[in-house]
């Protein structure tokens, strides 16, 4: 008895409640695995072969609430300005660099292709407001 309470103790801490169960078997002595317990039956009814019942995460989804959306929205406002993509053209007229887009020539003007060079962020910082 006073080893079982010890094992119990022992696993309790490790397993938690939901994960144990202790079945005594009276009168077994050292050798309790004899042809009167049947091993098989004892693990089919332990509570670490039971299977849990899985979430459907679809229908049970619930809409974030509008309050919680605009707190979400605050803690990225900082990191999104500070990564935000700032969009550049060269200017044909004043042959100078402009912010916008407004500088880039239109294809059919040209009659011919264009290509836009872009760069990205270093280290991903603009990964997280972008997920």
């Amino acid at each position: 008895d006073k080893e079982a309470k010890r094992l119990r103790g022992l696993l309790q801490a490790r397993c938690g409640d939901k994960n144990l169960k202790v079945v005594e078997l009276s009168e077994s002595g050292h050798a309790p695995l004899d042809r009167r317990v049947k091993l098989a039956e004892l693990l089919k009814d332990s509570p670490i072969l039971k299977k849990v019942k899985g979430r459907n995460y679809v229908d049970e989804f619930e809409y974030p609430s509008l309050e919680v959306l605009e707190q979400g929205s605050r803690n990225i406002e900082p990191i999104a300005a500070l990564v935000s993509p700032v969009f550049c053209s060269w200017d044909a007229a004043s042959g100078k660099r402009r912010f916008g887009l407004g500088g880039v020539p239109d294809p059919k003007d040209l009659q011919r292709p264009i290509i836009l060079v872009g760069n990205h962020q270093l280290f991903a910082l603009d990964l997280g407001p972008l997920v």
